[in-house]
C-alpha cells in the first residue's frame, strides 16, 4: 500500500506486476501518449510552493509526495504505440484518462 516510508522501498517491485488494494490518483499523464507511463498517487500531489513556503517547508511537502506515488508502465520500449495501452481498452476521445481521475 501507499503511502511508503521511503521511496527506495519500492525498487524491489520494479519491473513486476502488483496489485494495489486502493483507488489512486492520476497525477501525472505527460508520458502516457510517447511511453506509456502514468504517474498515480494516493491523492492529488501539489508542487511544495503550491501549499508551503519556499525552502525547508516546500521540500518536506516534495519528500512526502515521493513516498505517495508511483509508476504505472506498460512494459513497452517503443515509443508512441498505438492504441495507447490505458485506459482500458485504449486511450480515445471518448475514453480519456486526465489528471485527477481517479483508478482502481
Amino acid at each position: 500500500t501507499l503511502p511508503v516510508t521511503e521511496p527506495s522501498e519500492l525498487e524491489a517491485f520494479e519491473g513486476m506486476l502488483v496489485t494495489l488494494e486502493q483507488p489512486l490518483i492520476v497525477t501525472n499523464n505527460y508520458g502516457l501518449g510517447r511511453y506509456g507511463e502514468l504517474e498515480l498517487a494516493t491523492e492529488r500531489l501539489y508542487q511544495g510552493t503550491q501549499v508551503a513556503l519556499p525552502g525547508a517547508a516546500a521540500n518536506a511537502v516534495e519528500a512526502q509526495n515521493l513516498n505517495k506515488k508511483i509508476l504505472l508502465d506498460d512494459g513497452s520500449t517503443r515509443q508512441n504505440r498505438d492504441p495507447i495501452a490505458y485506459p482500458v481498452p485504449g486511450l480515445s476521445a471518448e475514453n480519456t484518462l486526465r489528471t485527477g481521475d481517479t483508478v482502481n
